[in-house]
């Protein structure tokens, strides 16, 4: 460019040249796509395209060799429904009675069937292979291949390569479906390495295009999970486990490029394994960056499933090689961000069942988690061997009753639960989780190992409930009430719902940690209803930790449980009016902090309350109600108010009838004078109860609230709270009724007018 000078010159020349070099890939890719679609009839045809697809594993550009991998991952493919016998009769018509549909004038009715394409086989590769290609970072022109990939043939095709060696074929002399020209190609000792070199190359575009903030795709590829890719894809992948976002949350692992080492090592056979193993573990050894890491896990992942078609023999070498090679040290080594990626790896490898893999998987990971634990590692190393058992177990289902007992019962995961570090006892409690759901409900016809299942995680779930030393908690209506001195306005002490040892109280909360790490996974993962026979517990566990102010993080967790705990099926399970009888029990306690953790979850029971059968005894309307005005009316500042909303809700689901049966209550408490009358806290609950009627019209004015507004403005003299609440509900009534107030207006009388003028801004002393 500097030597042609102007625009004429090699400038000119140059950009030419760029644009050539981007017209070519963009070429070879809509070349690639177009003779994927259209249908194969011809083996030389179809020994063409494979051809081309191998070549372009080692493409310099990005796009090319995307597209290169889906295409020959689906020719690799078996095909899902054979081709069409040809025959020389008629199709058969499409409908019943044997009649054609007939258009423009009798025209020929539509065969069943199309003639058989790739496209037939290209169901779940779709996804990963074919539309990953344009969702990362457009490849540049400028990519170069340190080495081009030799080729067996001249350029015109003219003469094909020798065919590769005889033990290289499929076994029983089947003739290869990619053509004698690509079989040379790909079993050449050093090409696989150099496209599973250029595929690290292809992870890391695609971190750098997700990283972007332009471009829709790029945005919408990096936010979704590998989980729903899995799943759709992988057969049997349907319960695949929730886990916390590593790197780009696990998408470091493709699917796509999985499956196509698959069908690479189950069409080549047994002798593809020096081939593919040794890349594999270098790829995936110890101490690898996190791309390196991820084309690792996938070339294992596709050797180790494609060895389920190979002789046991094989198969057992090839485990043997594994362990020799580190891949258990590998596992074991693995850094945080790629730990989704290793999970994806299991799942993968796990799915389909089979016996032989999925022996040795557990056999390999069980031996990781005891390393882990009797070496005292890190508790990074030992969450991290509890993370991957959780795949296999998620597989199996009721089908792996001898992993959740070697996990559940063994002696480390009982100690993680109250000594060991924070993510360990997560981890623990997210295997629990999932063993739960395995056992429930057991499936048809094979009750006995779920049975085993179950009896392992309930009992570590009792051990674990038993931890978190509970019995502190009120149990029944004969404990005291709180009164002032336990809470009072604001001036109360503080209540500690743990043990007084210090040793005990750590105990205590690492053991729940744990119980609220299994109501997430629970809930999270669909299956609330292994949650059911323990809901009791687990809501008082919860609730206990929500009212724990040393450690927020926990409280915050817990009141999310709490809420998650309350939205279970309690109405089919007969828990509701159970629920309801433990928020009344808790209300009695001293903690005027637990009494305000009761308000999320009544949220949820005061909706469901609503469909509950007429039946059902006792009403669940009475115990609802009589805990609220009982919230409202608390010795706590902080827990009235925080009531008053929640009552509002209530009066709004129930109808007029709770309106004035709350009317009744507050004018019962009203009425009463200081002297010798109900308490300060009594009388503000009172009036909270009439604020929350008023919140009920926050945009008319009905023919019942003028009433409730004379009653409110006889109070806006009362000593504080009283005082503050009234002019707080006058204020917010002027404000929301601004835009309409010509209209509102005219439902009030001039006397209702002049008081609420008062009661909004109060006379002076002065004036």
């Amino acid at each position: 460019a500097g030597e042609g000078g102007g625009e004429g010159g090699g400038g000119g020349e140059a950009r030419a040249s760029a644009a050539d070099g981007e017209a070519h890939w963009s070429r070879e890719v809509t070349a690639l796509s177009s003779l994927l679609v259209l249908p194969v009839e011809e083996e030389t045809e179809r020994q063409s395209l494979a051809l081309l697809a191998t070549r372009a594993l080692c493409s310099p550009a990005a796009a090319v060799r995307r597209v290169g991998r889906a295409v020959l991952a689906v020719l690799l493919r078996p095909p899902s429904s054979p081709p069409p016998k040809s025959s020389a009769e008629a199709p058969p018509p499409l409908f019943a009675d044997g009649e054609a549909m007939e258009a423009d004038g009798g025209a020929a009715p539509l065969p069943q069937q199309l003639p058989y394409s790739p496209v037939d086989a290209w169901r779940d590769d779709v996804c990963d292979g074919w539309g990953a290609a344009f969702s990362g970072s457009e490849p540049s022109g400028g990519e170069a291949m340190e080495t081009e990939p030799p080729t067996s043939s001249p350029a015109d095709g003219s003469q094909p390569a020798a065919a590769p060696p005889g033990e290289l074929m499929p076994p029983g002399g089947l003739h290869s479906p990619l053509g004698a020209r690509a079989d040379a190609l790909l079993l050449q000792p050093d090409y696989l390495a150099r496209a599973a070199a250029w595929l690290v190359v292809d992870h890391k575009e695609a971190d750098e295009g997700s990283a972007q903030t332009a471009g829709a795709l790029a945005a919408r590829t990096a936010a979704a999970e590998p989980h729903n890719v899995i799943c759709a894809t992988v057969e049997a992948g349907r319960s695949w486990p929730r886990t916390d976002a590593h790197g780009q949350g696990g998408a470091d692992f493709s699917l796509g490029a999985a499956r196509l080492f698959e069908r690479l090592a189950a069409h080549y056979g047994p002798p593809i394994r020096p081939l593919l193993l040794p890349t594999a573990l270098s790829l995936s050894a110890a101490g690898s960056r996190r791309d390196s890491l991820a084309v690792g896990f996938e070339l294992l992942g596709g050797v180790l499933r494609a060895a389920g078609s190979w002789p046991r023999d094989d198969e057992r070498r090839l485990h043997e090689e594994l362990l020799g090679g580190g891949f258990g040290a590998a596992l074991r080594a693995c850094p945080v961000e790629s730990v989704g990626t290793a999970q994806s790896f299991l799942r993968f490898a796990s799915a389909s069942r089979d016996p032989r893999r999925l022996s040795w998987l557990a056999a390999t990971l069980l031996a990781g988690l005891q390393s882990a634990a009797a070496a005292n590692e890190t508790s990074l190393s030992h969450a991290t061997a509890l993370r991957f058992v959780a795949p296999l177990l998620a597989e199996l289902r009721w089908r792996g009753p001898q992993l959740a007992e070697a996990t559940l019962s063994r002696g480390s995961t009982a100690a993680a639960v109250t000594a060991g570090a924070r993510q360990v006892r997560e981890e623990v409690g997210a295997l629990l989780a999932l063993s739960m759901q395995a056992a429930s409900p057991p499936p048809p016809g094979q009750p006995q190992p779920a049975a085993r299942i179950g009896a392992a995680a309930a009992g570590l779930l009792r051990s674990v409930l038993a931890a978190c030393r509970l019995e502190g908690l009120p149990r029944g209506s004969a404990d005291a009430a709180p009164d002032a001195a336990s809470g009072g306005n604001g001036g109360g002490g503080v209540v500690l719902l743990e043990p007084e040892d210090e040793g005990e109280r750590a105990s205590a909360r690492a053991a729940r940690v744990v119980a609220l790490a299994c109501v997430r996974g629970c809930v999270r993962h669909g299956r609330p209803q292994a949650l059911l026979p323990y809901g009791e517990q687990l809501l008082r566990a919860s609730l206990a930790t929500a009212a724990s102010i040393n450690d927020p993080d926990l409280s915050n967790a817990g009141r999310a449980c709490a809420v998650l705990l309350a939205q279970l099926p309690l109405l089919e399970a007969g828990l509701l009016v159970p629920f309801l009888a433990l928020l009344k029990d808790l209300s009695a306690s001293p903690s005027w902090h637990l009494r305000g953790c009761l308000l999320p979850p009544l949220k949820y029971l005061i909706y469901l309350g609503q469909f509950a059968p007429p039946s059902l005894q006792p009403p669940p309307q009475e115990a609802i109600q009589a805990l609220l005005l009982q919230l409202l009316v608390d010795p706590q500042l902080e827990v009235r108010e925080a009531a008053m909303p929640v009552v509002a809700g209530y009066v709004r689901l129930y109808g007029p009838h709770a309106r004035r049966r709350l009317l009744a209550w507050a004018d019962n408490i009203l009425k009463k004078r200081k002297n010798g009358g109900a308490p300060l806290a009594q009388r503000h609950g009172g009036v909270l109860g009439l604020a929350a009627l008023v919140a009920l019209a926050p945009y008319d004015v009905p023919s019942w609230l003028p009433e409730v507004l004379e009653r409110l403005a006889r109070h806006a003299q009362q000593p504080q709270p009283i005082k503050a609440a009234v002019s707080r509900v006058f204020a917010d009534f002027k404000r929301t009724h601004q835009d309409n107030w010509a209209a509102s207006r005219k439902r009030l009388t001039p006397e209702q007018l002049e008081m609420l003028a008062d009661a909004e801004q109060p006379p002076h002393w002065y004036a």
